[in-house]
């Protein structure tokens, strides 16, 4: 007997769900003989506004009662339907739906394998499995397919490159246009460097550097495709290269030294420094250790890129492992001094630098320089270093002696004198002597204030000035003076003699600068005399 049945797909639900199997309904028991028992006039599976798309290994199994027949017609379009006899079949599809028709005598089950062109749209969520519920309108009853997992399209957009050139490493070695097309999707939708998502509408400019591309087309159904993502890898330009430590034509003082270079350029790059080589680290930094002769070096360090782009950088290191001359010409070591500063005058290398502690020394042409030194009193140490281009250094431990000066003003027909900036009261006062026109001046207020000690000799009649080690013997009205010491004995010779005044010694100024080697100055006008003594 055969009957015409109407099914309408009017859902899709969640499992599980309420079953209701077609053998438990008495209205569709059918004979197990091979007669039909039954007929499907038509099948109506309905998609509607579903966002996804089934995959092309997708397949859902619609299990029919045994004896059903399904009309004889079905044209094989955009799904696959696999059943036992091979009878007519006609599909009818839309963008929506699937109207299938067919006529076969099912023992057990219908197949259906739904392509990627038959845009089906499904409103859940994509990557999960359910099952479709098939209802039969005149009967009330509905079969069950098995599980069936919905996806999104497979990605169709295809990238076209205005350049085929692509280095071992992957490096494009131009900037170049993107095309993006799809036979599938009738719209594309790009996103450069996480920039927002545009819609594709002319060939895009890839320039250097690392850029990734995200990519989906839209399907006429509206279903869109998969994000796919591809990373272009752009350098067209030589990398640049400089010499920093040292830089060119420097002189160093090592034979084994570490090159320093930095590097500019889009892709990693390796350099190569004779039979050594080295990599550029994630600042841009090469360093490379290079064994040095003495003198001269010319190199030559190559930079290549990983689009094979080469850089050559030629560079001169002198070697100089010879301390800098440095010569200390005045004052002596041991030295003593008797000044309120000193000029240490000295000579060094052309080209170095000198430093006098931590002052640093100008130097004229030819090496020579003059450094004007504020001394303490007593000992002084100075360090004196020359450095030359190299960095190698010579130092000298210059040590001298310095005494403050004593300075005397005696003041002519006056009773005082200032000593140091402290005014003191002389006996006799100095004077002028009226016959030779000499200058005198107390040679006991004199010895005490320069802290010499003053003796007289009855036996030999004369004063004994003692200092130093030192004995100056003088006799009133002698002209000649004797110093004694313990390695020599000298005699100066005064034009005006040493003599007695109101029953005190006075000498000559004379006295004080050829004897006791003092700086005199006689003011005429002011009737003055300063003297400057080293004690």
């Amino acid at each position: 007997m055969k009957k015409i049945v109407s099914l309408i797909l009017a859902i899709l639900v969640f499992l599980p769900i309420s079953k209701t199997n077609a053998q438990d309904n008495p209205e569709l028991i059918c004979s197990i003989e091979p007669n039909i028992c039954g007929e499907i006039s038509s099948i109506q599976l309905l998609f509607n506004d579903l966002p996804f798309i089934i995959d092309s290994e997708s397949a859902i199994v619609i299990n029919l009662p045994i004896g059903f027949t399904i009309p004889p017609s079905i044209k094989l379009e955009s799904v696959i339907i696999d059943i036992d006899q091979g009878c007519p079949i006609y599909a009818n599809v839309t963008s929506n739906s699937i109207y299938l028709k067919i006529r076969a005598n099912l023992k057990n089950s219908l197949a259906i394998t739904f392509l990627k062109s038959a845009l089906i749209r499904n409103p859940l969520s994509p990557g999960k499995d359910y099952s479709i519920l098939v209802f039969f309108e005149d009967k009330s009853f509905f079969i069950e397919s098995n599980q069936v997992t919905f996806k999104l399209p497979e990605n169709s957009i295809f990238l076209e490159k205005e350049v085929n050139i692509t280095t071992a490493s992957g490096w494009i070695p131009k900037e170049f246009n993107l095309r993006l097309s799809s036979e599938l999707a009738k719209e594309i939708y790009y996103s450069l460097d996480e920039d927002p998502y545009s819609l594709y509408e002319e060939q895009i400019m890839i320039k250097n550097g690392i850029h990734t591309l995200k990519y989906y087309g839209v399907r006429n159904s509206g279903a869109k495709e998969n994000v796919n993502s591809t990373t272009f890898y752009v350098d067209s330009v030589a990398p640049s290269i400089k010499l920093i430590d040292p830089v060119d034509g420097s002189f160093i003082n090592e034979l084994n030294k570490e090159l320093v270079f930095a590097i500019e350029d889009f892709s990693p790059v390796t350099i190569f420094l004779g039979d050594n080589k080295t990599y550029v680290d994630s600042l841009g930094i090469a360093r490379i250790k290079q064994t040095l002769k003495p003198g001269e070096n010319k190199l030559k360090v190559v930079a290549v890129d990983s689009a094979n782009y080469k850089t050559e950088l030629s560079f001169t290191i002198f070697v100089d492992l010879t301390p800098p001359t440095l010569l200390i010409i005045s004052p002596k070591k041991g030295s003593r001094i008797c000044s309120d500063t000193v000029d240490i005058i000295g000579k060094a290398e052309i080209g170095s630098v000198v430093y006098l502690d931590n002052y640093k020394v100008k130097l004229d042409t030819y090496g020579n320089f003059t450094f004007r030194y504020i001394p303490k009193a007593g000992k002084n140490k100075v360090i004196v270093k020359a450095i030359d281009k190299a960095r190698n250094e010579t130092i000298v431990d210059l040590e001298f002696f310095v005494t403050k000066a004593k300075i005397i003003e005696y003041f002519i027909g006056k009773n005082k004198a200032i000593v140091d900036g402290v005014e003191k009261e002389i006996n006799p006062p100095p004077f002028i002597d009226s016959k030779s026109g000499e200058v005198y001046v107390s040679l006991r207020f004199t010895a005490i204030n320069l802290g010499f000690k003053l003796t007289w000799s009855d036996k030999e009649s004369f004063a004994i000035l003692s200092y130093a080690q030192k004995e100056i013997l003088i006799k009133p009205y002698d002209n000649t003076i004797k110093i004694k010491s313990p390695s020599s004995e000298t005699e100066v010779s005064l034009k005006s003699p040493p003599t007695i005044f109101d029953g005190n010694i006075v000498v000559p100024i004379e006295f004080l600068n050829k004897v006791l080697n003092g700086d005199v100055i006689y003011d005429s006008n002011e009737g003055k005399i300063i003297s400057k003594f080293c004690v």
